[in-house]
């Protein structure tokens, strides 16, 4: 441990462990572009002792990849300071399969399919006459009919269906491009069957993030750019959300959002996120 992170980790203990968890697509980043005043804002907290985390519905990479991507825009992260969606699908299932031999079909990228086997389940995805257990849905920006149609095949012999996230759309570069929601309501519509999904607005990554983090609820702020997503997932936990406009949702949006998807505050980026820790006298 670096100097830096003993320093922080110190002040955590002192502080009781305070946390600020930030999504990423949307709020540290968009597509390979950095937020602006993002990585200057996660090192100031750590410098004052605040445990920064992180929390992702993308499966496409493992939280290793995660570290590399954002060592690439110049924020220093550990692999267990990353909460993603293919790491935190493949926990649930490995604790709903227990040590059975599983067999996984696998819609998705890269991360998934590694997530997937480093949980011990057996992917047959190339394996003709093997039958899935389940098949588990995230972000394949190489999707096709006929991968729709192997699934297809796994779900109607029984396969249960299982996605990372039902995000509909995702921020890019490019503007909103489909998100993995939109392979998963293909493949529920077909199969007729209804996808238990891992991901936020479900509280299982969060509330299995602050728990690996031992950091409790009431002293940790959640920060996200998706209203239906982020902001309803922390709402329903009873942690503090902040609404950043550098994602999905503008400041219009929050207007017309029902009670639940809410946020506590609204800042323009994660550029301003000390703004609130001051108001909520974290400092």
């Amino acid at each position: 441990m670096g100097v830096r992170f003993l320093d922080a980790a110190i002040g955590n203990v002192l502080m009781g462990k305070k946390a600020v968890l930030f999504d990423m697509d949307g709020v540290v980043f968009i597509g390979d572009t950095p937020i602006s005043g993002a990585g200057e804002a996660v090192e100031e907290l750590r410098t004052k002792g605040i445990c920064v985390l992180f929390v992702t519905n993308n499966a496409t990479r493992t939280r290793e990849m995660f570290v590399q991507k954002l060592g690439r825009m110049g924020i220093e992260a550990t692999r267990d300071e990353i909460m993603c969606a293919a790491f935190g699908v493949a926990t649930y299932l490995r604790e709903k399969y227990g040590r059975k031999k599983a067999r996984a079909f696998v819609v998705g990228e890269k991360g998934l399919f590694e997530e997937i086997k480093k949980a011990g389940f057996e992917v047959v995805n190339d394996k003709k006459n093997a039958l899935a257990d389940f098949v588990v849905c995230g972000l394949d920006r190489k999707f096709t009919y006929e991968k729709a149609a192997d699934a297809l095949y796994h779900l109607k012999n029984g396969a249960e269906l299982f996605g990372a996230n039902a995000d509909a759309t995702l921020p890019t570069e490019k503007g909103l491009m489909p998100g993995s929601g939109s392979i998963l309501a293909m493949l529920e519509k077909a199969s007729g069957k209804k996808a238990f999904v891992v991901g936020k607005p479900n509280a299982y990554l969060l509330e299995e993030h602050l728990k690996l983090h031992n950091v409790e609820k009431r002293d940790a702020v959640f920060v996200g750019d998706r209203l239906d997503v982020d902001i309803a997932v922390a709402n329903k936990c009873g942690i503090y959300s902040v609404l950043v406009l550098s994602g999905i949702a503008n400041a219009e949006d929050a207007k017309r959002a029902p009670w639940e998807w809410k946020p506590r505050e609204i800042i323009r980026s994660a550029a301003e996120i000390e703004k609130v820790l001051h108001r909520l006298n974290w400092f």
